[in-house]
């Protein structure tokens, strides 16, 4: 929670953010009511790791909340989110991939870098 940290020194209001990839129409694609409540599922449990976040985050005397979206790609949503909230800094994680896979599919990190005109701060997340 070293964005805590840095919030609660700061005086600075923490926004927990969590973008799911809205590009898959389930109905369109076909897929089953069994596949759907999965991510039904896994959609509330990131709600409650979001909220044991919080909960964490006021130890460190940090103003924070809660957002959720959905979004496509997954770093414009961010980038969006971030401008609509007025945003001065936005603090990610970054996991450490097989090198084949991030060549394929990139790293969301490096692409909301790129593409957004708030600040990022990166936390290698494989550096624990």
């Amino acid at each position: 929670m070293k964005a805590a940290l840095l919030a609660g020194e700061q005086g600075a209001k923490l926004t927990l953010l969590h973008i799911s990839d809205d590009s898959v129409d389930f109905a369109q694609a076909g897929i089953t009511a069994a596949l759907e409540s999965h991510v039904k599922q896994h959609e509330e449990r990131v709600r409650h790791v979001l909220e044991d976040a919080l909960s964490i985050t006021a130890e460190f005397g940090a103003t924070a909340g809660v957002h959720i979206a959905k979004g496509h790609p997954v770093h414009s949503a961010i980038s969006n989110v971030a401008a609509s909230l007025g945003a001065d800094l936005i603090i990610m994680g970054k996991r450490k991939r097989h090198s084949v896979i991030r060549a394929l599919r990139g790293c969301v990190a490096d692409d909301v870098r790129r593409a957004c005109p708030v600040p990022v701060f990166v936390v290698d997340e494989s550096q624990k």
